[in-house]
């Protein structure tokens, strides 16, 4: 399965991931709960 990003959300997941533990922990553990987090805010 492909995804396609457009705009800034593409670059803010591995950003997130990069700086926050917890949240790498949650993309490996069930991503889409991880990336919904992320259109949240």
């Amino acid at each position: 399965m492909a995804f396609s990003y457009s705009g800034e959300i593409g670059p803010r997941i591995p950003a997130k991931a990069a700086e926050d533990e917890g949240f790498r922990a949650q993309l490996i553990d069930d991503p889409k709960a991880a990336i919904s987090e992320v259109f949240r805010h």
